[in-house]
């Protein structure tokens, strides 16, 4: 490919200092000639689920700290106010009983910010969609769980026309298994999952709640609020064992009805981010292979532009033919192209990734790829671009300790890292 520039050592990546609770500790890498990422946590697993941008020009990264998987889930909401150079503000760990999951993060019109995610109450197996609101000092100003039997995971959170919300997530039925939860691309949720939706006030109560179940797996990563008020919602559908994945999108309206749906069925298609573009239409970002590459060891970045009615304006897929790549948060360039960050390895159970910056045009022509060589496992939470052109990366990677810390990268327009 041309345009492509590795940086970074599989021996080391930063001499940005580790920020844990106020606290200085230097990074397990410590190559002296790298200085492109900045990690914040403690000594058990943090993990980053998305970042917004503050005003100031600095973020806020909201995410969870103290997470363990099991036998009882246990975690507590995580929220990061960094600079715009990623030096720490402040941090804020709120401390329950079970696990609070934080898997998104806006801003409402008063204001506020709005954390969504998942919780569950000590000594409860099951998972609630999980609605917190804090300002922008961090201080915790109210919470609201919603749910039923089955676990409800909440990834977005909107604004409603009258003040309300709406929560878009995944709800899985523990008893119905479908797939390993080991399984790589499966989410590792514990049965089958649908698609769901949830209306509340503005006080937090329940209106409504939907599950949108056509009968297969289906996992969806990502939504976004249409002009309309309506929703636009990407997922998979998975047949595992079969290698034969499809890509779904869903127009829902207000009231969580559905208006129509299309299917991408060619190859193996995995979904990952959808976001609205500046010219009306949507960017769909994720990857694929073709039917006969059973072990999807061939994956490439897909791109598909939308119309607002679903309708393909152009795709594109690209990528290295040895190795496994696919897009896994987007945003907008200043100049109407993309800007995407993934992952590249050679096996799904490696465990081992690079984390990739690949730019496409507005008519999805590949520009450049950065390669950020990092011989650890890394998982995303978002991308946002800077004001001053530069954009910013938000995820988890895996320490010395075995342990995930959440991270923050900031580069140039160009996917240069800075210093």
């Amino acid at each position: 490919m041309n345009g492509l520039t590795r940086l970074g050592t599989t021996a080391g990546l930063a001499t940005a200092i580790v920020l844990s609770g106020g606290c200085e500790r230097e990074p397990w890498w410590t190559d002296p000639n790298v200085t492109w990422i900045t990690t914040y946590g403690g000594d058990s697993s943090d993990v980053g689920g998305d970042i917004l941008l503050a005003e100031d020009g600095g973020y806020f990264i909201v995410g969870t700290s103290n997470l363990r998987f099991g036998p009882v889930p246990q975690g507590d909401v995580y929220l990061i106010r960094t600079d715009g150079a990623g030096r720490l503000l402040w941090e804020k760990t709120f401390e329950k009983e079970g696990l609070q999951m934080g898997k998104s993060i806006t801003r409402a019109s008063d204001g506020t910010l709005v954390i969504a995610g998942w919780s569950s109450s000590a000594g409860n197996q099951g998972l609630d969609a999980y609605l917190f609101f804090v300002d922008e000092d961090g201080n915790a100003l109210r919470s609201h769980a919603i749910g039923g039997r089955l676990d409800e995971r909440a990834f977005a959170a909107f604004e409603a026309t009258d003040g309300g919300y709406l929560l878009v997530g995944n709800i899985v039925d523990p008893a119905d298994a479908v797939a390993d939860p080991g399984a790589a691309g499966y989410a590792g949720y514990d049965g089958r999952s649908s698609i769901y939706l949830a209306r509340l006030d503005a006080d937090g109560n329940e209106i409504w709640s939907r599950t949108h179940d056509i009968g297969a797996n289906v996992l969806a990563p990502s939504a976004v609020r249409m002009p309309d008020a309506g929703l636009l919602v990407l997922a998979t559908i998975t047949y595992f064992p079969d290698p034969d994945d499809d890509l779904l999108l869903l127009r829902f309206d207000e009231d969580g009805r559905e208006t129509w749906t299309r299917t991408w069925k060619d190859g193996q298609r995995a979904a990952r981010d959808l976001i609205p573009a500046s010219d009306g239409n949507y960017l769909i970002a994720g990857g694929h292979s073709d039917s006969d590459d059973k072990d999807r060891s061939k994956s490439d970045y897909l791109f598909i532009k939308i119309d607002p009615e679903g309708n393909e304006i152009w795709s594109s897929t690209f990528g290295d033919p040895g190795m496994i790549e696919c897009g896994e948060v987007i945003t907008e360039a200043a100049d109407g192209g993309f800007v995407a960050s993934g992952d590249r390895t050679k096996s799904y159970f490696a465990r081992s990734e690079d984390l990739l910056l690949v730019k496409i045009d507005a008519s999805g022509k590949f520009l450049w790829e950065r390669i950020y060589e990092t011989a650890t496992h890394n998982m995303h939470g978002g991308i946002v671009r800077h004001p001053d052109g530069g954009y910013a990366i938000v995820g988890s990677t895996v320490m010395e300790n075995e342990a995930f810390d959440v991270f923050l990268v900031k580069t140039d327009s160009e996917g240069n890292p800075e210093s």
